[in-house]
């Protein structure tokens, strides 16, 4: 019956929500702190095949990397921080990359990583005018296989302590047909 599907469908994206809701943090055995949400759904492609990768679906894995809900975005990332997704590929193949983040003027320039096995996507932060400005922009492309991995996002080298990546909003992942 089409009421229990969207009943069922209701459920299923409240249980998704709710699963990515709340964000306290946990001290694991290898010292690095990870949110509550880290076991959120798998991310499956949306009905054009493109994934989103996003600040609330993702884990946060760190010591100081913190969800912002303010701001819908992963914000004091430093370089030992990582985010990873476990995404759900319906179709192998190329994939277009946006990434949406902001990010002071002065700690502009750090470089990034986003891998999925041995893919990558190498990057440098560019100014957004401000921590409260996000921008976007098309970073690259990258191959995924079918199926189910982990994509992760992270510094692609060391920095100040006291420096930040960026603030993390999204990570739109679009096939390239």
């Amino acid at each position: 019956m089409k009421k229990n599907f969207f009943l069922n469908g209701s459920l299923a994206l409240f249980i998704v929500f709710a699963s990515c809701s709340g964000n306290t943090e946990k001290k694991e055995a290898d010292g690095q702190e990870r949110s509550a949400a880290d076991a959120p759904a798998v991310v499956i492609p949306g009905n054009d095949g493109s994934l989103m990768l996003t600040a609330e679906n993702g884990v946060a894995i760190g010591t100081e990397i913190k969800y912002m809900p303010e701001w819908k975005a992963l914000g004091w990332f430093r370089s030992g921080d990582k985010v990873e997704w476990t995404v759900d590929v319906k179709k192998a193949g190329t994939y277009r990359a946006t990434l949406e983040w902001s990010v002071s003027d002065e700690e502009a320039g750090k470089e990034y990583v986003l891998e999925a096995g041995s893919e990558r996507i190498t990057g440098t932060v560019e100014k957004s005018g401000s921590w409260e400005t996000f921008e976007s922009l098309e970073i690259g492309t990258i191959a995924l296989k079918e199926g189910k991995q982990v994509i992760t996002f992270k510094p692609n080298q060391e920095f100040d302590a006291e420096g930040a990546l960026l603030d993390l909003r999204h990570i739109a992942l679009l096939p390239m047909e």
